[in-house]
């Protein structure tokens, strides 16, 4: 089994460098052109990751449209005989609701990869059943051929189950008074997570107990001022803390 990655150029020296700490036989691969010239980006990503395959290698697991679209190339030009789509999400959907797309032909083009993702890989991964239904729904897909895995973790992540008394430490270390009420918020302020939607569930509630509605836009000031700029391609969690008064 080995981990090929496509990186953008930009940040690729870092990208890469941190890939290899994690596993030190992945492939990490500049993307050459960029996304705008599509059926070339494609045909030179699809021969650079044929020759990073493993010797006897038959099938590829894609994480994503694009990956997707190199995978069945590979398996068209019979080097591989199985392909899987790792579906994290609805990516059309999110790309033409969030602005995503760099062009009106990008958002023709990852809607295209998408459905051909879903109708012609072997089998698919999907983060829930209702994926699923929007598969069958957009795409037309009536297959059975697919798993749902709620969500992906690294072998590395530690299970914790805090206790009462853990919480109740914590809380006496970073000052929080047993009275206030502490929210948690693990994710990035992208666009598709939606935080308007998370703000309006909460308006209630924290004007029911005349709290001040957290600010999200000073949030993601305070994020892009402490974590940086978020490399081009990529994504960045965040684990905010907001504490809010009794």
């Amino acid at each position: 089994m080995r981990l090929i990655a496509v990186l953008s150029p930009r940040g690729f020296i870092t990208a890469r460098r941190k890939l290899l700490s994690l596993d030190s036989k992945a492939v990490a691969l500049p993307a050459p052109l960029g996304w705008r010239a599509w059926p070339l980006q494609k045909l030179a990503l699809t021969q650079l990751v044929r020759a990073a395959l493993p010797s006897g290698c038959s099938a590829v697991l894609c994480r994503g449209p694009v990956a997707t679209a190199l995978g069945l190339s590979l398996r068209d030009a019979d080097v591989i005989m199985s392909v899987g789509y790792d579906g994290r999400g609805a990516i059309a959907a999110e790309w033409i609701e969030y602005g995503l797309a760099p062009s009106a032909r990008w958002r023709r083009t990852i809607t295209f990869l998408e459905e051909n993702a879903v109708k012609r890989s072997n089998v698919r991964v999907s983060v829930s059943q209702r994926l699923v239904e929007h598969w069958r729904q957009r795409f037309d897909y009536d297959g059975n051929q697919h798993i749902v895995v709620p969500c992906t973790l690294s072998q590395h992540h530690p299970r914790i189950r805090p206790n009462t008394k853990t919480i109740e430490a914590h809380r006496r270390e970073a000052g929080i008074s047993p009275d206030h009420i502490v929210i948690c918020y693990s994710g990035s302020a992208a666009d598709w997570q939606s935080l308007h939607l998370l703000d309006a569930w909460l308006a209630p509630i924290i004007a029911s107990r005349h709290k001040k509605l957290p600010d999200w836009n000073s949030i993601r000031r305070s994020r892009a001022a402490s974590l940086g700029p978020v490399p081009r391609g990529g994504a960045m969690d965040v684990n905010r803390r907001l504490r809010l008064p009794s």
